[in-house]
């Protein structure tokens, strides 16, 4: 697993654990969401038998994804607390409907970040997420990380959502909708 950029630090759930399943989820993809509710629920009860790493993948076809992940990145710029994070990774989540092509239509880019800063309610969020004044085209204080994120899914030949990566190997056996036990009987063959 690549050393995550400082800002990106609290997507790492770590147990101390012998393995790493990094998962590349989108906040706007239906399977992504069925599979980061589960792998939460496992983190949350205690059971798990990896570390487990949030990879931003924003998928293109989901126009509105961008600026979820914005405020993912600017959440951890802010949050050092990997538990806090994912608990608002989780928010995003559950709220993506919200966020569908259907509810943003005519909506600004700034109009969905206020909608966003508010769902998720932690300081400072807005600030970094606004566009404002003349950025041409290079976006707003959380950009060049994201970036970073997508270029290391690219670099590992990874294109849609959700996919697995478990110990640095594309794990294609993975199913977003796997129940708990299907995901524990998988890490306790590792």
């Amino acid at each position: 697993m690549a050393t995550l950029h400082r800002s990106l630090r609290p997507l790492h759930w770590n147990n101390g654990a012998s393995h790493t399943v990094e998962l590349f989820l989108d906040f706007v993809c239906p399977f992504s969401k069925k599979q980061f509710l589960t792998v939460h629920d496992l983190l949350l009860a205690g059971e798990s038998r990896a570390d487990f790493v949030l990879r931003l993948q924003v998928q293109p076809w989901h126009p509105s994804s961008t600026l979820l992940h914005e405020t993912a990145v600017a959440v951890a710029n802010l949050e050092d607390d990997s538990r806090k994070f994912w608990s608002v990774a989780r928010k995003l989540f559950e709220a993506s409907e919200d966020y569908y092509d259907s509810s943003t239509t005519d909506q600004t880019r700034n109009d969905i970040y206020r909608r966003l800063a508010k769902l998720i309610d932690v300081d400072g969020v807005l600030d970094q997420l606004l566009i404002t004044g003349d950025v041409g085209n290079g976006g707003n204080k959380v950009t060049d990380v994201l970036k970073l994120s997508i270029k290391y899914g690219r670099q590992l030949g990874i294109h849609v959502s959700p996919s697995v990566v478990v110990d640095g190997a594309l794990a294609n056996n993975v199913s977003s909708s796997w129940t708990a036990g299907q995901w524990d009987n998988f890490l306790a063959k590792l």
